[in-house]
């Protein structure tokens, strides 16, 4: 069953359904409350779990004790699930496979990972447990586990329709879990864009395509139940983009939450053109609109994470964004020296901030840094997130954000102040909570970088009528956009080869 499918029956069911009791908005408030609280707890042991992860070698012998409180149920440890179960000759080639990624890529402590390691090298072929195993839509998966200190750790394989053992390869990175903890995951390059989920048998799974961003600002999600014998969910999902995946799984055990995430992915999606060649290319002038037309070029791996922030949990791409004039609005672009011009040689790493109006009407403001070296390594982090309501357009304001920039290009590392304000700003006054001035600086364009001073708070432009224009600093507010508005999570500095 795929996600259209499950909205008609939603509609269905929704018209049989008898009239709600006057109470029952308060009965979805409180059970809203105790679900935020178990949520709350659940995204700190998450988080915990990626901070450690993070420095650690990623061979399976070298995971540490680590643990995360999800609720009983057996899933690692469980008989073989999936149509191929019973297939004992298979099960057996398949434990005896390597655990290679196809991919190359890099730790946030900068430790490089080259495709084709084997991460489970020293693990006999009869440690590895095959949890699930079958024929899905567009080919054949399986979930395969090891125990380790306190946990597992747990890996996709796929392969072709009737794919034989050799030829299933691991799907996306090894993950940590514990046993009692689902796993979700969609592999991009399979046409029928087939969404499996591995929960405990008796668990409830249910799938979100996408978020709806409302003109207040607020992520709002409809889920849907799956059918899940013993388990298992297989949908399909419409909502896969170049640069992320809108939908949401999440899985309720003994009547609790204890899973929602975007599904892990791997692959890419059938057909992709080379970066720039698709609707959502920022570069496009129909797409993107600078206020003083220098535009320094965006790195597309800071513009696919700054469109994964912005539209990925929506499923929209660019060409979904039907206003009148681009969709996208270079609030800045520049370096740590201040604006690009057409008379001055910019610095790495390059600094951008969009403004992306979406269909309600509300604004997603993204920004960060860029930089690629002399071996074409780029080098990102997405600094900045915010929502505007409708009617608060950012360039008729003032954004001001606080980056870190490291040494690049004969300069030093440094915490700078980028601020964007009306493009007819000459001054800015940056002052702290009491209203004292901290630093003054001359605009261009409404727009300048400073060295971020201690205790700033608030950003005054003044164009040259003496027309004030105030604004808070920009915090990253990353909202957990698998539940709504709110919760923050973290962007790693990231570093990948190419462009």
């Amino acid at each position: 069953m795929n996600t259209d499918q499950l909205r008609r029956d939603l509609l269905g069911r929704a018209q049989q359904a008898p009239t709600p009791g006057p109470d029952l908005a308060e009965q979805v408030l409180q059970r809203r409350r105790a679900g935020n609280r178990r949520r709350a707890g659940l995204l700190g042991a998450a988080l915990a779990i990626v901070l450690v992860l993070i420095g650690v070698p990623l061979t399976i012998a070298a995971i540490r004790g680590i643990s995360a409180p999800v609720a009983a149920g057996k899933i690692y440890t469980a008989p073989t699930r999936g149509s191929l179960a019973a297939d004992n000759d298979f099960l057996a080639g398949l434990q005896q496979q390597p655990w290679q990624s196809n991919e190359s890529y890099s730790g946030a402590d900068g430790s490089r990972y080259s495709a084709g390691t084997d991460l489970a090298a020293d693990i006999p072929a009869a440690d590895r447990n095959v949890a699930f195993a079958a024929d899905v839509p567009g080919g054949r998966w399986a979930l395969l586990s090891i125990r380790a200190a306190d946990g597992y750790a747990a890996a996709w394989f796929t392969g072709p329709v009737g794919a034989a053992p050799d030829q299933m390869a691991m799907s996306g990175p090894m993950q940590f879990v514990t046993e009692g903890e689902p796993m979700a995951h969609v592999d991009l390059s399979n046409v029928e864009q087939t969404l499996v989920v591995v929960a405990a048998s008796g668990d409830d799974i249910f799938v979100s395509p996408e978020a709806e961003l409302s003109g207040t600002g607020m992520y709002f999600r409809t889920s849907f139940v799956m059918d899940a014998p013993d388990g298992v969910a297989v949908t399909q999902v419409n909502t896969t983009l170049p640069f992320g995946i809108a939908a949401v799984v999440s899985v309720e055990r003994n009547g609790q939450d204890i899973y929602r995430a975007r599904p892990t992915a791997s692959g890419t999606l059938p057909g992709k053109p080379p970066w720039g060649d698709h609707g959502w290319n920022p570069e496009d002038p129909d797409v993107l609109a600078n206020r003083n037309g220098v535009s320094l070029a965006v790195a597309p791996a800071l513009a696919d994470a700054m469109l994964d922030s912005a539209l990925g949990p929506t499923g929209l791409t660019l060409r979904d964004l039907s206003h009148v004039g681009p969709p996208i609005t270079e609030l800045f672009s520049g370096d740590r020296n201040g604006p690009a011009t057409r008379d001055r040689r910019y610095r790495q790493p390059t600094i951008t901030i969009w403004s992306i109006k979406m269909p309600s009407g509300s604004y997603v403001v993204v920004g960060g840094w860029s930089a690629i070296d002399a071996d074409d390594v780029v080098t990102y982090e997405q600094t900045l997130l915010s929502i505007r309501f409708e009617g608060d357009d950012p360039a008729l304001g003032v954004v001001a954000n606080r980056m870190q920039l490291p040494a690049y290009d004969g300069a030093p590392a440094s915490d700078v102040l980028v601020i964007s304000g009306p493009v007819n700003g000459v001054r800015a006054e940056i002052q702290n909570t009491a209203g004292e001035v901290l630093n003054a600086v001359d605009l261009t364009d409404g727009a300048a970088v400073v060295p971020s001073p201690a205790g700033a708070e608030v950003v005054r432009v003044a164009d040259d009528a003496g027309m004030v224009t105030q604004g808070l600093l920009s915090d990253n507010q990353y909202p957990d956009t698998t539940v709504g508005f709110g919760d923050s999570r973290v962007i790693l500095v990231t570093t990948i080869p190419g462009r």
